[in-house]
C-alpha cells in the first residue's frame, strides 16, 4: 500500500499535464506570421528613443508590410510611428535626433521619406529613377548621400519600348547592364546631384565621421557568383578622386570608421576561397597601410560590430552554438572578453553616440524577443518594449539543447522540441528539420524555431540538427562538409535521430524529414539513402548538383564544396546527388518549389517530380507562383506551405487521411 500513493499521484500528475496541455491555446500558422520581432534597430543620438521596423502580414492582400516603431526608454512607451499602406525600413536618425529618415515603398520605386520625430506627416525626399537602395546623412545633418541604380537614356528607353511593341524584343544574356551611383540630396531644397558613376558591384557605402570622404564595397561585377572578391574603395567627396583601401584575396566588408575617421574596420573570411568560412575583424589606417586581424583569439565568426566613442574598443556580437553572445573588444590589447553568457540569444545591438547606453534584442527559448538597454559593459541591463502580448497565454512546447556523438567520435549540438503534453518514457513521432547553407545554424529561441513549435503543437516532437558545416562554431566545423557534402553531415543528423530514440523519445516507426534549400539537398538524399523515414518534405532543395550548378544565379556555391566544376569531377558530382539514386526513394515525398526561385532553379524539383513519376513512386508537387527562394514573400503561401506539411506528415506518419477523402473512399 506504501506504494499505491505514489504511483497514483504520478499519474494523476501526468492526467493533469496532458489536460493542461489541451485546454492551453496552441499556436497557429497565423499567430506565427504575427510574431512581433524587431529589426533594424537604431538609437537616438541622445540615447532616449530607438526606432526599430516590424513586419506584419495582410491575409487578405496576401502581402507583407513593414513599419516604423518607436520606444521611449525612459518611459517605456512603444508606439507605430508609420502607417502608410505600403512597407518603411532602413530608419536612420538625422545627426541632431530630430528627424528620421526611412525608405518608403510609397511611390513606385523605393524612396526616402523624412519625417519630424514628435510626429508629422512624412515627405519624400528623394525622386530617384532608380530607386533607393541604401543611404546615410551627412555629419552635418543637411544633406544625405544614397545608393541608387543608373539609367538608361531616354533614346535607349524609347528604343526598347519601340522593340517590345513591334515584338522585336530579344536581348543579350548579360549585355545590358547598369551601374550603382551614388547621390546626394539637399534636405532643404530636396535637389539631388550625381556625385559618383560608381560600378556594376557597389553595396555597402559610410560617410566619414567629418563627411569628406567615403568608404564603399563593390565586388565590380555586381554577380551574386562574384560575392567571393570584395575590396574597400575610398571616394573623396571634396575632388571625386577614388583609392583602393583593400586588394586582398577574398571579401572584405561591413566597413565602419573609426570615431576620429584615422582607421576603418571591416570583416574578412579566414578562407579566402571559402565563403561561409569563419569571419574576423580588421584594422586599417584610412589612407592605406598594413591590416592588422583584431580577433585572431576569437575562434568564432563576429556578427555585427559598434565602435565606443573613445576608439579604442568595440562591442561584437558573436555567434555562438545555438546561441549568440556580446563581448568587448580591446584594440590596444587585441583581447575579447564575453559580456554575456548563458542560454540567451542577443543581436540587433546598437549603442548611443555617446557610448553610455547599449541596446539590443534579446530572447531565448521560451519567452518572447524584447528590446533591453544597458551601460556599455552590460550592467543594469532592463528590458525597454512589451511585445508579443496577445502571444502570452499560447502554449510553448518545451526546447531543449541536445549533445550527441557521431560517427566518428564529433560531438555535435541540436535541438530537441517536446511535443506539447510531452510525458516521460512515451516515445513520439519524430519530425527532424535540416536547416539551409549548409552554413546556416539551429538557435535556441521562440523565435528561431517557430516553425518547429507549430509541429510539436500538433504532438510531434521535432529534432534541428546542426550539424558539420554549420555556422556559429569554430572554422574546422563550418568547413568539415567541403568535399564531403552528403557524408558527415549525413551521418550526423543519422547518429542524431539514433540518439533520440534511444533516449526513448522517438518512435523508430514513426519518422519525418523536412527542409528547405541545402535543407532540401539533405531531405532528397537522406530519402536517397534510407528507407527509414515514412514521409518527407522537399522544399525548393537540390536534386542533381549539374543541374543545379547549371541553372543557380551563384553556381560558385558547388565549386566551393565539392573543389571544382562538374567537368572536372563529373564522378563526385553524379556519387553526391539523390538524383543518382532517385530508384531507391521508397518514402513519400512532398516537394515544394517557387516558380521565381534563382538560386536553386525549379529545373531540380522539376527532374525529382519527374524521375518519382515514371517511377510510379509516392509524391506531391506543388509550385507556388511569384515565390523566390525561400517561398517567403507571400503570407498566403506560407500558410498554405505548412498546411500541406501537416497533413502530408499527418497522413503518411500517424496514418490520418483528411475527413473529405475518407468519405469519397467509404462511398466507393
Amino acid at each position: 500500500m506504501k506504494k499505491a500513493f505514489p504511483v497514483l499521484l504520478m499519474a494523476l500528475c501526468i492526467m493533469a499535464t496532458v489536460l493542461r496541455a489541451e485546454d492551453e491555446k496552441k499556436l497557429t500558422i497565423e499567430d506565427v506570421l504575427r510574431f512581433e520581432v524587431p529589426g533594424s534597430v537604431a538609437i537616438s543620438p541622445d540615447g532616449s528613443k530607438v526606432a526599430f521596423v516590424m513586419q506584419e502580414p495582410d491575409f487578405k492582400e496576401s502581402v507583407f508590410r513593414s513599419h516604423i516603431w518607436l520606444t521611449d526608454i525612459e518611459g517605456g512607451i512603444t508606439r507605430q510611428f508609420t502607417y502608410s499602406q505600403k512597407s518603411e525600413r532602413s530608419p536612420r536618425w538625422s545627426p541632431d535626433g530630430s528627424y528620421l529618415a526611412f525608405i518608403s515603398t510609397r511611390e513606385e520605386k523605393p524612396q526616402i521619406f523624412l519625417i519630424p520625430v514628435e510626429g508629422g506627416e512624412g515627405v519624400r525626399l528623394t525622386e530617384a529613377e532608380g530607386g533607393v537602395m541604401n543611404f546615410r546623412w551627412m555629419p552635418g545633418g543637411k544633406e544625405i548621400i544614397y545608393l541608387t541604380k543608373e539609367q538608361p537614356s531616354e533614346e535607349k528607353k524609347k528604343e526598347k519600348e519601340k522593340k517590345k511593341k513591334e515584338k522585336f524584343d530579344s536581348y543579350v544574356v548579360g549585355e545590358e547592364k547598369y551601374r550603382n551611383q551614388l547621390w546626394k540630396v539637399d534636405i532643404e531644397s530636396k535637389k539631388a546631384a550625381k556625385i559618383f558613376d560608381g560600378d556594376y558591384g557597389l553595396s555597402q557605402c559610410e560617410v566619414s565621421p567629418e563627411g569628406k570622404r567615403v568608404a564603399y564595397v563593390t565586388n565590380y561585377t555586381g554577380d551574386p557568383n562574384d560575392g567571393k572578391k570584395r575590396d574597400i574603395w575610398i571616394l573623396n567627396l571634396e575632388n571625386g578622386k577614388t583609392d583602393q583601401l583593400t586588394d586582398f584575396p577574398g571579401a572584405e566588408g561591413d566597413v565602419s570608421w573609426s570615431p576620429d575617421g584615422r582607421q576603418l574596420c571591416y570583416q574578412k573570411g579566414v578562407d579566402p576561397e571559402f565563403s561561409p568560412s569563419e569571419t574576423d575583424l580588421y584594422l586599417i589606417p584610412a589612407y592605406g597601410g598594413s591590416p592588422r586581424n583584431l580577433t585572431t583569439k576569437l575562434d568564432l565568426s563576429v556578427g555585427s560590430y559598434r565602435w565606443l566613442p573613445d576608439g579604442e574598443q568595440l562591442i561584437l556580437s558573436c555567434p555562438q552554438g545555438v546561441y549568440s553572445h556580446l563581448y568587448t573588444l580591446s584594440l590596444k590589447k587585441e583581447r575579447v572578453n564575453p559580456l554575456t553568457k548563458g542560454d540567451r540569444y542577443y543581436s540587433q545591438l546598437d549603442l548611443s553616440r555617446d557610448g553610455k547606453r547599449l541596446v539590443y534584442l534579446l530572447e531565448d527559448s521560451h519567452s518572447f524577443p524584447q528590446l533591453w538597454t544597458a551601460t556599455p559593459d552590460n550592467k543594469n541591463p532592463q528590458p525597454i518594449t512589451k511585445l508579443n502580448k496577445k502571444f502570452q497565454e499560447c502554449a510553448i512546447a518545451p526546447q531543449e539543447v541536445i549533445r550527441w556523438k557521431s560517427t566518428d567520435g564529433w560531438t555535435i549540438e541540436g535541438i530537441l522540441i517536446k511535443p506539447l503534453g510531452y510525458q516521460q518514457g512515451q516515445r513520439y513521432p519524430l519530425i527532424v528539420m535540416v536547416h539551409g547553407g549548409p552554413a546556416g545554424r539551429m538557435v535556441n529561441t521562440l523565435t528561431g524555431s517557430r516553425n518547429a513549435q507549430l509541429f510539436a503543437a500538433q504532438g510531434y516532437a521535432v529534432f534541428l540538427p546542426n550539424f558539420r558545416g554549420s555556422s556559429g562554431y569554430d572554422h574546422r566545423f563550418v568547413t568539415a562538409n567541403i568535399k564531403d557534402i552528403g557524408g558527415g553531415d549525413y551521418r550526423d543528423i543519422m547518429s542524431g535521430v539514433d540518439y533520440l530514440i534511444e533516449r526513448g523519445i522517438a518512435d523508430p516507426d514513426r519518422l519525418g524529414v523536412m527542409g528547405g534549400s541545402y535543407g532540401g539537398y539533405m531531405t532528397n538524399w537522406i530519402i536517397s539513402q534510407t528507407d527509414r523515414f515514412k514521409a518527407a518534405v522537399s522544399m525548393y532543395g537540390i536534386f542533381n548538383l549539374i543541374t543545379d550548378f547549371s541553372n543557380s544565379n551563384i553556381p560558385y556555391w558547388e565549386r566551393q564544396y565539392l573543389g571544382d566544376y562538374y567537368w572536372e569531377k563529373v564522378d563526385l558530382y553524379m556519387e553526391r546527388s539523390a538524383f543518382s539514386y532517385v530508384r531507391n526513394i521508397r518514402t513519400p515525398v512532398l516537394i515544394m518549389h517557387g516558380d521565381a526561385d534563382s538560386n536553386t532553379f525549379i529545373s531540380n524539383s522539376m527532374e525529382m517530380y519527374t524521375a518519382l513519376k515514371l517511377l510510379k513512386a509516392t509524391y506531391e508537387f506543388v509550385r507556388y507562383p511569384r515565390e523566390g527562394h525561400g517561398i517567403s514573400r507571400e503570407p498566403n503561401h506560407i500558410r498554405d506551405r505548412f498546411q500541406r506539411q501537416l497533413k502530408w506528415f499527418n497522413k503518411y506518419i500517424l496514418g490520418k487521411e483528411e475527413p473529405q477523402k475518407k468519405e469519397m473512399e467509404e462511398k466507393k
